[in-house]
């Protein structure tokens, strides 16, 4: 959970220290209980979730413009139980701007539309800097780094992101590029790997509902008696990831269960009942290829999620 302080004077600079979400990726920063699938995609697997830091924030004009920029403790990758102990003596820095640049103009159809980049600049030394990448359905491990694998230097992650909001559509996506200095505890060869991950999903309300990045507001809430039954929404994704091929080739992962590329295709059914009730279907199919003909592990990941969500 979160924990942090905040001072909140003025819209466009805010002070927040403490443990909170990164501010890097787009996807992150949604809140759980307004995403759209029950899950957040493969990406973030190379981007952080919790740290501990400083940060300075701000918006202008309604979201027109905002920023993040903060010093944080540089917490791994794929952080999901959401540690935060420092990987390295050296601190990371963590910025993002997105922008609404339609935001106050006269096309309805375009003031949904955010563009936005995140980065993070940082030396990672006492650890490998990644922790095990998982599925979204199961928590399946399709990659990890050998034991013997440490942090020898710089680690700069990369997100450029955007969303769009429309009547019933919704769209989001981001691509993470996050680059690596490691070697073996036992050598002094140092390797610079660079991982990538993308996604896009797409949201459509069956119902005469508004798509939003924010909390959804039912327009007809379930009341039989008189004919409403709540907001009913579709939404898809397709995500990819790939490991570098430098990563089997200096030994720092094993090819046998560890995959060079991992593809997953998302479908999913919300209702919403009223602003507090959600029940939520998803579908999720992931494959995985490995890098040689050593791999040995799982083709393929099949899961069907349900969930009962209040929100209150």
């Amino acid at each position: 959970p979160d924990a942090f302080g905040e001072w909140d004077y003025f819209s466009l600079f805010r002070i927040r220290v403490g443990k909170f979400k990164s501010p890097i990726g787009l996807e992150m920063l949604q809140a759980p209980q307004n995403l759209s699938l029950m899950e957040r995609s493969l990406t973030r697997n190379l981007l952080p979730n919790r740290d501990l830091g400083a940060m300075v924030w701000g918006v202008y004009q309604r979201g027109l413009l905002e920023y993040q920029v903060g010093i944080f403790n540089g917490a791994p990758n794929a952080n999901f139980y959401q540690e935060s102990a420092a990987t390295s003596s050296a601190k990371t820095l963590e910025a993002r701007v997105f922008s609404r640049p339609f935001l106050d103009g006269s096309a309805d159809w375009l003031k949904g539309l955010g563009l936005g980049v995140g980065m993070s600049a940082g030396s990672v030394k006492q650890s490998n800097g990644q922790d095990p990448m998982q599925t979204e359905t199961f928590s399946y491990t399709f990659f990890q780094y050998n034991s013997t694998v440490t942090g020898d230097g710089e680690r700069i992650r990369i997100t450029p992101q955007a969303a769009w909001y429309w009547g019933r559509l919704g769209l989001l996506g981001q691509y993470v590029r996050s680059t690596q200095q490691l070697r073996l505890v036992t050598g002094t060869q140092s390797v610079r790997t660079t991982h990538d991950a993308w996604s896009t999903q797409a949201s459509w309300f069956l119902t005469d509902d508004t798509a939003t990045f924010g909390h959804v507001q039912p327009r007809r809430p379930v009341e039989p008696s008189k004919g409403y039954w709540g907001a009913w929404e579709i939404a898809v994704r397709y995500a990819q990831l790939n490991i570098d091929p430098l990563t089997f080739a200096y030994n720092l992962a094993d090819p046998g269960i560890s995959v060079l590329r991992t593809k997953s295709s998302t479908v999913g059914l919300n209702w919403y009942l009223n602003s507090n009730v959600r029940l939520t279907a998803n579908f999720v199919h992931t494959d995985f290829t490995g890098a040689t003909q050593a791999y040995h592990a799982a083709s393929h990941e099949d899961g069907l999620m349900f969930r009962t969500q209040l929100t209150f």
